[in-house]
């Protein structure tokens, strides 16, 4: 396996709701590590990298056995709001946005998008990259106003940073 086999696979998903993040997220940080140990693109990997592939190939296998319900809001709702999130580590940062309808048959919440990004191969502090996952969770936000045109009842925006908490209301 070559560093240019990994990038092929990688990048040959289509997440555009990002329910298989975390998978995908972990083939980008394994790619980011040969990076920046400088790997020619036709060498063979390091071993370790090699079995932490194989680790990724074999948790590939796992993804027919996912479902999920995308019929998001209850069909008679009287209240929708968006509640969304965003953190960051050293390693990445990433935002997630669901929906909390209620009816009549009670409160539905579903995981509505997500997206996240490998950290920058230029040291950052934490600080530095929660404000980039603030970033995204915003142009998340914008992309479903957009897309769904309607009007919500609030958003909550659930930033988790050390000097930052704060409600968005439109």
């Amino acid at each position: 396996v070559t560093k240019g086999n990994k990038l092929k696979v990688s990048t040959m998903f289509f997440d555009p709701l990002g329910l298989i993040l975390p998978l995908i997220l972990q083939a980008k940080l394994l790619f980011k590590q040969l990076c920046i140990r400088q790997t020619d693109w036709d060498s063979i990997i390091p071993k370790e990298f090699s079995n932490k592939w194989k680790l990724f190939l074999n948790e590939l296998k796992t993804l027919k056995y996912i479902e999920t319900n995308r019929h998001v809001l209850c069909c008679d709702n009287k209240d929708v709001t968006l509640h969304s999130f965003s953190d960051a580590s050293t390693l990445a940062y990433g935002g997630v946005v669901y929906v909390r309808s209620v009816c009549e048959h009670g409160v539905k919440i579903s995981l509505w998008v997500g997206k996240c990004c490998v950290a920058p191969m230029k040291i950052m502090t934490v600080p530095r990259l929660e404000l980039l996952a603030c970033v995204l969770l915003s142009k998340i936000i914008v992309s479903v106003k957009t897309a769904v045109k309607k009007r919500f009842e609030s958003y909550g925006c659930f930033l988790l940073v050390r000097f930052t908490n704060f409600f968005v209301v439109d």
